[in-house]
């Protein structure tokens, strides 16, 4: 997990515009309670490596991208290889390497095309290996035996949303967080639950943002896709035999810790014109962290 936090950091200080906005966002992803599960729990050790390699990965990539440098594109592709065997959370990486290429290197899609067989086909012949394996050679027996939530689609849909909302609140209002939640298949009375809405309501505000801030801030563009790539796989749109735990939060949550800094840093210059008191807002910031 330390290393990881490191990586976060590395890989932060890539995009975001000032040092401390990086290292904010670091330290919440090191000490958030969200990763308690997933660093308490040995067994979930496969978590922080496809983390590990996933963000790893990324960072040698946008070396060969400055650089053109070879080395550096193995280095990427072999990290890769290692974290979507590790987990198959790190299945969201090459199209994060699209989305990069596209908000910073301003690449339109008549150009990605092609440099894809020198870049990008690399990656896509990991991720068919790998899917080939999971699939065929050694199957996961427990995911084709999981139904849907609920038994319903409806009930399922419904859930689906319910789980995001509960994974939102618990990175914003973390207090109630244990280090291994007891809840790992949350109940649904009605399909017209609070929780179901909400999380309805915020899928659609990240859509709305994604529109939004594609024009208007790279940086909040590009992690706002971070977090909805890499939480696809946890998301349930394939049943899981564990439809919520606090541990799958590992990777996306870095898109998530990266918005709330950028998010704390224009509240901060905000409220340093208004009230000309930096240490108010620092003491705010210090006492949530």
């Amino acid at each position: 997990h330390i290393f990881n936090v490191i990586l976060v950091y590395l890989l932060l200080q890539q995009f975001l515009p000032r040092g401390r906005i990086a290292l904010l966002a670091a330290i919440l992803f090191s000490v958030h309670p969200l990763r308690a599960e997933v660093v308490a729990g040995i067994s979930y050790r496969h978590d922080l490596l496809a983390c590990f390699f996933t963000v790893l990965a990324m960072l040698f990539y946008i070396k060969f991208a400055e650089r053109a440098r070879v080395i550096f594109l193995g280095g990427s592709l072999l990290a890769y290889f290692f974290g979507l065997f590790a987990k198959e959370a790190a299945l969201g990486l090459p199209l994060m390497i699209m989305a990069y290429e596209g908000i910073y290197k301003n690449k339109n899609l008549r150009q990605m095309t092609s440099i894809f067989m020198t870049n990008y086909l690399p990656y896509i012949f990991i991720t068919g290996f790998y899917l080939w394996i999971y699939i065929f050679i050694f199957p996961n027996s427990a995911v084709s035996n999981n139904s849907l939530m609920g038994g319903q689609l409806l009930t399922h849909i419904a859930l689906i949303f319910k789980i995001f909302f509960t994974y939102i609140v618990s990175f914003l209002w973390p207090f109630g967080v244990k280090v291994l939640p007891p809840l790992y298949a949350p109940p649904l009375k009605s399909i017209f639950e609070f929780d179901v809405f909400g999380g309805l309501f915020v899928f659609l505000f990240c859509i709305g943002a994604l529109f939004y801030f594609s024009k208007r801030n790279k940086d909040v563009f590009f992690f706002l896709i971070w977090s909805l790539i890499f939480y696809v796989p946890i998301s349930n749109l394939i049943p899981l035999a564990n439809p919520i735990a606090h541990r799958f939060t590992y990777l996306p949550s870095i898109g998530w810790v990266a918005i709330f800094a950028l998010v704390l840093e224009k509240v901060n210059s905000f409220l340093n014109k208004k009230l000309k008191s930096p240490v108010i807002v620092k003491s705010i910031v210090g006492g949530y962290v």
